[in-house]
């Protein structure tokens, strides 16, 4: 079916405008950049922590992002390093742990200790500390948990694929191949 506001491209302004509004009202505050397949969309990035900063200042408490990576990790965090947290855009839509802003990436490839690293949790992976997930096959979900032991993300998905999708056979159907 046709979207709430239309077709549009990713990259419109007054479509990301409105979502984030939709978002700032429910409270969110955090959205991934899903990011995991190595092309980083940080044009795409760049206007959405746009919008956000122009709510921020109008008295909206907007999302604030993070950059989820896995597949070529180590080029994404530099390219994501490179063109937003070294340029210092926007830091007021960056999520912070621990004084630092958040980043879902590898140990080995955080940027001068710059970032608050969470490991990658793919749903097919055993579970790992100070990982945040992906999403989750696991019911009732898993409660990830921070290196200390402490509980500090949960996926909750509101959908996946339908049909053959090779994680929906593993979702749905306990598929182990993939």
């Amino acid at each position: 079916g046709e979207p709430l506001y239309g077709y549009y491209y990713s990259r419109d302004e007054w479509v990301i405008r409105k979502h984030m509004e939709l978002l700032s009202n429910a409270n969110i505050a955090f959205l991934y950049f899903d990011v995991t397949n190595s092309f980083t969309y940080t044009h795409v990035a760049k206007t959405v922590m746009k919008v956000c900063h122009e709510l921020n200042e109008q008295g909206f408490d907007a999302p604030e992002v993070v950059f989820y990576t896995n597949s070529g990790s180590e080029n994404a965090v530099r390219q994501i390093y490179d063109e937003i947290y070294k340029q210092n855009l926007y830091p007021d839509t960056w999520f912070y742990v621990d004084g630092k802003p958040v980043i879902v990436a590898q140990e080995k490839d955080n940027i001068d200790d710059f970032f608050t690293i969470k490991l990658p949790q793919w749903p097919t992976e055993n579970n790992k500390r100070n990982s945040w997930p992906w999403i989750d096959f696991k019911w009732p979900q898993y409660v990830y948990k921070n290196k200390e032991g402490v509980g500090e993300a949960i996926s909750v998905s509101v959908a996946q694929h339908s049909g053959n999708i090779v994680f929906s056979s593993s979702g749905l159907y306990g598929d182990k191949s993939n």
